[in-house]
């Protein structure tokens, strides 16, 4: 599903930006169960509010590896970045309230407090260079 989305926003946005979603070999994506919905929306920001606003080609990274029972999942973008999306907003954006992190970050919570997930949220700003990176980990549930 992740494949399909990042393609029809790939043509949505005139082929700004080039992607790639790597999976460890180690995992059985037959099996894996990642929460609803805890991606996309983080795909999404990476699009909208940092890549469709560069002036060359962006790129988007997206990886989930096993790290002995835990999967980390790594979104990264060479977009404008969380500052500078914030200066470059438009009065009517600035009005709007955006939900789909707050959903996001809200849903983990949930998760975290009722089904006890553990799952660990980073988000920042790239220190040496433009962009986002995003890091998502959980302990994997044993079948």
């Amino acid at each position: 599903m992740l494949q399909n989305y990042l393609a029809l926003e790939k043509t949505r946005f005139s082929d700004k930006f080039d992607y790639e979603i790597e999976v460890d070999e180690s995992l059985n994506t037959q099996s894996l169960k990642v929460p609803g919905m805890l991606i996309q929306p983080f795909l999404e920001n990476a699009v909208w509010h940092g890549l469709r606003y560069r002036t060359e080609k962006g790129f988007l990274s997206l990886k989930f590896e096993k790290n002995n029972d835990f999967l980390n999942i790594f979104i990264e973008d060479n977009g404008i970045g969380i500052e500078e999306s914030k200066k470059q907003k438009t009065e009517h954006q600035k009005t709007r309230k955006g939900r789909g992190m707050k959903n996001t970050l809200e849903r983990i919570a949930l998760l975290n407090d009722l089904y006890k997930q553990n799952i660990e949220c980073k988000i920042t700003d790239k220190k040496d260079s433009q962009g986002v990176f995003v890091e998502i980990s959980y302990k994997l549930i044993n079948n």
